[in-house]
């Protein structure tokens, strides 16, 4: 199957800790809201369907120390590997 690309119109506002980006398209809009600064988490994905994503927590980790049953949960109680909010 190939894949087709369409027009859509792009649109962004810089806000005091967000950037927050419009993509209108043939379906709809979708709203998304990254943070500003480096990461630049997606922290909200609101899409033309009526579906909507938040995002509840992130971890930065250094993951090749965190692949052993029992790490994830270790990983989710530690409060420095949060990213702040």
């Amino acid at each position: 199957e190939a894949i087709v690309f369409k027009p859509a119109k792009v649109s962004f506002a810089s806000r005091e800790e967000t950037l927050e980006v419009d993509l209108e398209h043939a379906g709809g809009k979708d709203h998304f809201v990254l943070d500003r600064e480096f990461p630049f988490l997606l922290r909200e994905w609101s899409a033309a369907d009526g579906s909507h994503l938040k995002l509840k927590r992130s971890l930065k980790i250094d993951y090749w120390n965190y692949n052993k049953p029992g790490d994830r949960e270790r990983a989710l109680k530690d409060p420095m590997l949060r990213h702040p909010d």
